[in-house]
């Protein structure tokens, strides 16, 4: 289990944000969905899986042995798609003024989240920094916490 750091950014309070965060939680449950199909099993590349040998029935029974099925053989889950982590911390609430700090010389951050959504960060681009300015003022006079988020 890893561990990152994300910044929120626009929300009202602190109970807002507690509010959005539930929507990213791995452990809500929702209402079933198909999570694969059975055609789209029994077409994977069964060597990818080490499984070349295995006929349709075979694949399909090992693929499926740990999964709930619904009538007509679709993997089916209550997991939460939009999943980002197993639980959170709020660490600390910012002035956005002084975040340049933060971003720039810790340049640690990895996903922005604002009412809008969950926005990821790769650090390793260029501009790294000016898409976390154009975040930062975007939400200026709103209240923005840093996040520390398990996966």
């Amino acid at each position: 289990m890893g561990h990152r750091k994300i910044i929120a950014l626009g929300f009202k309070s602190k109970k807002n944000l507690e509010e959005y965060l539930e929507l990213y939680d791995c452990s809500r449950m929702v209402i079933p969905y198909i999570l694969h199909t059975k055609e789209e099993i029994l077409s994977l590349d069964r060597k990818e899986y080490g499984k070349e040998e295995m006929n349709d029935e075979e694949f399909y029974s090992w693929y499926t042995r740990c999964s709930t099925l619904d009538e007509d053989g679709n993997v089916i889950s209550i997991d939460n798609p939009q999943g980002k982590f197993d639980y959170y911390d709020i660490i600390d609430k910012l002035e956005t003024k002084y975040m340049k700090g933060l971003f720039f010389e810790n340049n640690h951050i990895s996903a922005v989240l604002t009412p809008s959504g969950w926005h990821e960060i790769d650090r390793r681009k260029p501009d790294y920094d000016m898409i976390v300015i154009k975040y930062c003022f975007k939400y200026l006079e709103m209240s923005s916490y840093i996040v520390d988020i398990h996966e």
